[in-house]
Formats: structure tokens, C-alpha cells, sequence
């Protein structure tokens, strides 16, 4: 993973993972049972049941992801010149 972002709302949390290279279906499938799942947990009525969800987005170092949302987590790279 290269990035993260969340976009929220009250009706929908959307996950964003900037990745480099090929990511595995399995991959994608444990993200989405752990993270997702953790994320959408922490949220209990009245303050609403929003509904998750999450994009992969291959973005190869060194190019610039299309950032969109709130970025949550982003890895150290060396900048190119």
C-alpha cells in the first residue's frame, strides 16, 4: 500500500487504497474482511449505520495518485527529481 484515504458521510464510509503493482484478489478479500469490517464497526446508532465500502487503485511508484477524501495512512517514498 502506497496510500489511504477515507471519504465519509452519513450514509457511506469509502475506503481508497493507493497500491504499487499487482495486488492478489486474496489480498483484496482480507483487506475488505478486516479493515472494512473494523471501520464499519466502530460505528453504532444514533449516530447512523453507514454503509462501506472500498476502491483499490494501482498507482505504481513514482507516479502522483488522483487523491480524493481525507489521506489516513501514507508510506515514506523518496521523492524523484
Amino acid at each position: 500500500m502506497r496510500f489511504v484515504s477515507v471519504e465519509y458521510s452519513v450514509d457511506r464510509i469509502h475506503i481508497i487504497v493507493w497500491h504499487d503493482g499487482a495486488m492478489s484478489d486474496s489480498d483484496r478479500e482480507d483487506f475488505d474482511a478486516c479493515a472494512v469490517t473494523d471501520v464499519a464497526a466502530d460505528f453504532w446508532p444514533p449516530d447512523g449505520d453507514p454503509t462501506p465500502s472500498v476502491d483499490f487503485v494501482r498507482c505504481d511508484y513514482p507516479m502522483r495518485p488522483d487523491f480524493r477524501g481525507t489521506i489516513v495512512y501514507g508510506r515514506k517514498e523518496e521523492s524523484v527529481a
